[in-house]
């Protein structure tokens, strides 16, 4: 879902659907517990289900379709992994400078090596 909205694309009805069933069942398991700055939010400490560990993703991934900004969410472009860019210019372009950022880099400078010799 968070691909198509990353290529410019609106995700489909099925994928929508989807993520609702799951935030229905995410909520259905959480319980609301006062915060550290007095809010109140969702908690999943009690839940005991093989599912536990999804539900909070599914419900991060409900908070960001609904409140956005879906206009900073961009693919790498070296793997497949998907993130937010919060760069202040949006100029962000790979999951994580230690990962495929210095890879890429290094695949440019020796490009430009091998282009000179």
């Amino acid at each position: 879902m968070f691909r198509e909205i990353a290529q410019g694309r609106r995700p489909s009805r099925r994928c929508l659907a989807e993520l609702r069933d799951h935030e229905r069942d995410a909520l259905g398991a959480a319980e609301l517990e006062p915060g550290d700055a007095g809010a109140y939010g969702w908690s999943w400490r009690r839940d005991r289900s093989f599912l536990r560990p999804v539900r909070p993703v599914v419900h991060a991934a409900v908070a960001l379709l609904t409140a956005g900004p879906l206009d900073r969410i961009k693919g790498c472009g070296t793997c497949r992994f998907l993130f937010l860019d919060e760069s202040r210019n949006r100029s962000r372009r790979w999951c994580s400078m230690e990962d495929c950022g210095t890879a890429e880099k290094i695949r440019r400078y020796v490009a430009r090596r091998a282009g000179r010799a």
